[in-house]
């Protein structure tokens, strides 16, 4: 008779291609684990996996098979959730985001989530480095980007916006921008090779290229350098929005706008159903993000706006 544990010890092992990692996921030995994966293949009467020394694939069998175990399993952790009630999901949480967004977005509000659905542990895992969410047992991610995978489901939570920005010092040393050409005579801090800065124009973008001292793929390096008045950087304003309400940072180029079709993105394996878990976590996210304008752009549209308010008063 079919163990569904075995199911699941084949799910993992076909995702990590490795019967060692798949069983130290499961807390099976290593002979435990080649036992039931065997037991498997006798009971289906078929080869599943091809064997090397380093890593284990999938036969044709143990595809057609993958497809069916994924979306059974799913189907049984969907009906415990809903069994056990909506407002009490159980299990682990897996989610992954970057340092800077993870960070300053979801972090500060674990506490409060956690509080909501006692029986959820979560699992947050914050890097900058390419997460593959299938293979890592991931069960969401955030990311910041443009979206190609066929094996995920992605939704959008927000258009991703982004800033020009500097230190006062560094403005009344060096003068304010007004223009996109302008910045060919300023300091400006380079993110990632971004040699280039492009705004939408009215009939063409404007592509400006920039030049100074320093080039970091850190992002708070470069926010950090700017708040300490080296030069201009380019932030998404997610990461730069408190910096520019506390008046660390000023919005420059305010009449333009980035070109950038980047968004915000809930991203999750490519599955039948997704967990109630992934679904409460992404809907309590957009709740605290806000909607349909980010909090932190409100931050940053509420001074732009108090600052404008205080050049037009006359003085009496």
């Amino acid at each position: 008779m079919l163990d569904l544990r075995d199911l699941n010890l084949f799910v993992r092992a076909a995702k990590r291609q490795n019967f060692a990692a798949a069983g130290r996921d499961l807390k099976l030995s290593p002979a435990s684990t080649s036992q039931r994966i065997q037991a498997l293949e006798s009971d289906f009467g078929a080869r599943l996996f091809h064997r090397t020394t380093r890593r284990v694939s999938l036969t044709e069998h143990g595809r057609i098979l993958l497809d069916y175990a994924e979306r059974m399993l799913a189907d049984l952790d969907n009906a415990k959730d809903e069994i056990r009630g909506e407002l009490s999901p159980t299990g682990i949480l897996r989610v992954a985001a970057s340092v800077t967004f993870g960070r300053q977005h979801i972090a500060p509000h674990v506490t409060e989530f956690l509080g909501y659905y006692p029986g959820l542990k979560l699992h947050l895992d914050l890097s900058d480095s390419y997460v593959d969410i299938v293979e890592q047992g991931i069960d969401l991610a955030i990311r910041i980007g443009n979206l190609q995978n066929a094996s995920i489901v992605a939704r959008k939570l927000l258009k991703a916006e982004f800033v020009v920005c500097a230190s006062p010092a560094y403005l009344e040393a060096n003068g304010i921008p007004k223009s996109p050409e302008d910045l060919t005579q300023h300091t400006c801090l380079i993110f990632r090779n971004q040699r280039n800065w492009t705004f939408n124009g009215t009939k063409r973008p404007i592509v400006v290229d920039i030049d100074g001292p320093l080039e970091s793929s850190h992002g708070e390096t470069i926010k950090q350098a700017a708040i300490d008045g080296l030069g201009l950087a380019l932030r998404s304003t997610f990461d730069v929005a408190e910096e520019i309400a506390h008046g660390r940072l000023m919005p420059v180029l305010t009449n333009y706008t980035v070109a950038d079709d980047r968004a915000i993105w809930a991203v999750y394996p490519n599955t039948r159903r997704v967990p109630l878990r992934v679904r409460l976590f992404v809907e309590f996210l957009c709740d605290k993000f806000g909607r349909p304008e980010a909090h932190w752009d409100r931050l940053i549209r509420v001074q732009q706006e108090a600052h404008l308010e205080n050049q037009n008063v006359v003085p009496q």
